[in-house]
């Protein structure tokens, strides 16, 4: 059974001071730690992030990761609207990452680090399922969310433009689909509409031209 709060002898939330490394972390850190020592048991809520927030003096997002990284390890689940609860299973507090160390560059495809938090569709599911009038709240906003997928449509975005060659050259994505794809193509085709590599051209040309008039009028 869930409780509201931690325990009355419980020192919680903690003092982050003279923390080494990032604030989150140390929160972080500081959960791991009340569970391990019994301070925090399963079941215990934690304060909103606002709350913690303004209690330990920092800023709001500070709070909302280390609740995060709480959560990748395995001390805290969240339900939406319920609030952050301590998890069940056994937790240990986590060591930071070690630094990278020097070493061979890679240059494979660069990537974007995967978010920590549930992806914004299954939070709108939580929250447009949670009660009848949720429910009917989804029913009245669904063509607005509708259209707001089709602007985040990554897809919709598709097609990196290489300057510098001898020709239109538009870079797609190698993962697209036929929507994607069709995107890039559509960015070649506006290149060439609008002329693109020409007025390149001819800019580059007029700065030539230009160049030792305006350093020989120079004092």
């Amino acid at each position: 059974m869930e409780t509201q709060h931690p325990h009355p002898d419980a020192p919680w939330p903690p003092r982050i001071a003279a923390a080494e490394g990032p604030i989150y972390l140390a929160i972080a850190d500081a959960i791991g730690a009340a569970i391990q020592a019994g301070q925090l048991r399963p079941g215990d809520r934690l304060p909103t992030h606002r709350a913690l927030a303004d209690d330990l003096g920092v800023d709001l997002t500070t709070v909302t990761r280390a609740y995060a990284e709480a959560r990748r390890r395995g001390l805290l689940h969240a339900t939406v609207g319920r609030g952050t609860f301590v998890g069940r299973q056994d937790a240990t507090p986590a060591t930071p990452p070690p630094e990278p160390v020097a070493g061979p560059v890679d240059l494979g495809m660069n990537l974007p680090p995967q978010p920590l938090d549930p992806p914004l569709r299954d939070l709108l599911r939580q929250v447009f399922t949670s009660s009848v009038p949720a429910r009917l709240g989804y029913l009245l906003a669904r063509p607005a969310l509708d259209r707001l997928r089709e602007w985040m449509d990554p897809r919709r975005y598709n097609g990196a433009i290489l300057i510098g060659l001898n020709g239109v050259v538009v870079k797609s994505h190698g993962g697209t689909d036929a929507i994607g794809f069709a995107h890039a193509v559509d960015v070649a085709m506006d290149m060439v509409t609008h002329g693109f590599n020409e007025r390149i051209r001819e800019g580059l040309s007029r700065l030539s031209t230009n160049g030792p008039r305006v350093a020989a009028d120079s004092p």
